[in-house]
């Protein structure tokens, strides 16, 4: 695991730990963007 898939893990977490929909929707959103950029990453 990466820095950067560290990143997408806790940004994940702390979104579904949230009671506010719409800062959970953006973390999880963040979350995502966060996951694809490791994906290219691993693949460089």
């Amino acid at each position: 695991m990466n820095s950067l898939q560290l990143t997408s893990a806790l940004f994940r977490l702390r979104g579904h730990a949230l009671g506010d929909t719409k800062a959970a929707a953006q973390l999880v959103l963040a979350a995502s963007r966060v996951a694809a950029i490791a994906r290219v990453h691993q693949h460089l």
